[in-house]
């Protein structure tokens, strides 16, 4: 199953999400890892927002914060076996560094049956700022993992500065491209790739929040160039010419939702 990666630089844990004022860790000894469930695992999943000062966290940051705020809520966590023991969780795509997001999801193994709604209390008291839980389930037995169930993610681009009719002239050309090379930094120099194949969705929209681009890309892998997926910040600069946009992730899709 799914496992907590280890912090970089040894078993310390990073700084709190948000600097000094994240709550302070509750002292007194370690909980001794629970035994291993027996049979179908309990699951729950949880949705998260991520706010400023949590979205300039790296996702690993990200991850850590997460699962030290489910210790600190006292959850009947779930761990690996061996000589270091894990927390059995696994989370969704990363989200871009810099970018705040309404929908974080993230599945825990428990390690015996619990209620949801103390659950719910503690861990929405224990996460550090710029965490939300916005959203709490029990995962059906046989359910599938997390990892197959999302697919695809939803950004909104915020077209500050962009005309109505100079930013449908822009989408309407890329539209027309059969490859959209973007340059990125890999560890044998930087080299172009294709985003285009992963781009599902761009169209645009207003609301009473303002002119946008509502951009939907593949989810999973991005290794390779034939799988390499389009980050929002490279379309709303190959596309639109935005160099700071303002760029929210609107949610996830599930693969039955993918049209």
């Amino acid at each position: 199953g799914p496992v907590e990666p280890a912090p970089l630089g040894g078993p310390v844990e990073p700084a709190p999400l948000g600097g000094p004022a994240a709550p302070a860790p509750i002292e007194g000894p370690a909980a001794p890892a629970p035994p291993a469930a027996r049979g179908e695992p309990v699951r729950v999943r949880l949705c998260l927002a991520k706010r400023l000062p949590a979205s300039h966290a790296s996702h690993l940051e990200y991850m850590l914060a997460v699962l030290r705020a489910l210790r600190r809520a006292g959850w009947p966590l779930a761990y690996s076996q061996g000589f270091h023991p894990k927390v059995r969780a696994s989370f969704g795509p990363a989200c871009p560094t810099g970018i705040e997001s309404a929908a974080e999801w993230v599945e825990v193994q428990l390690g015996q049956p619990a209620e949801l709604a103390p659950l719910e209390r503690a861990l929405a008291a224990a996460l550090p700022p710029g965490l939300e839980l916005v959203r709490l389930e029990r995962v059906a037995e046989g359910a599938p993992a997390l990892s197959r169930l999302i697919s695809a993610v939803r950004y909104r681009i915020e077209l500050d500065g962009i005309g109505r009719e100079e930013a449908r002239a822009a989408r309407a050309e890329w539209m027309q491209r059969a490859r959209w090379e973007v340059e990125r930094q890999g560890k044998a120099g930087r080299r172009r790739i294709d985003i285009r194949p992963s781009v599902l969705r761009l169209e645009l929209e207003r609301d009473a929040g303002g002119f946008y681009a509502d951009l939907t890309v593949l989810a999973g892998s991005s290794q390779g160039e034939d799988r390499a997926r389009a980050r929002p910040g490279e379309v709303a600069g190959c596309v639109f010419g935005l160099t700071a946009p303002r760029i929210r992730r609107e949610g996830v899709l599930l693969a039955e939702e993918r049209s």
